[in-house]
């Protein structure tokens, strides 16, 4: 699996960043995460973008770079919808054995 080598590697790989993506920060953040991104030494940058690939929320399974942004397209795709309609399969599902078990459980509202 490849991995961040370097600092050269990464500015390839940013060609390929998310669609609009920074229309999801204002323009001091940009600039913050720049500057920060620019004091990294390529070991650093390394274990960034690492931590990033391998900490993923429900999976076991690490990523590529590559495999990662496709995820994230597919994904961005989905729409309310879908999403909707998502949840409620996985709620509808789920229930019923957290119930069996006394699983209280709760969703918390996205503000996004």
């Amino acid at each position: 699996m490849k991995r961040f080598n370097n600092k050269k590697d990464i500015s390839k790989k940013q060609e390929k960043k998310k669609k609009n993506a920074e229309k999801d920060y204002n323009q001091n953040q940009i600039i913050e995460a720049e500057t920060y991104y620019n004091t990294l030494n390529n070991l650093e940058i390394e274990k960034l973008g690492n931590t990033l690939l391998l900490g993923l929320t429900g999976s076991l399974e690490s990523y590529t770079l590559d495999e990662f942004q496709t995820s994230v397209e597919e994904y961005g795709n989905i729409g309310i919808e879908n999403t909707r309609n998502n949840l409620h399969a996985f709620i509808k599902d789920i229930i019923p054995t957290a119930e069996t078990y006394s699983v209280r459980m709760a969703i918390h509202y996205s503000e996004d």
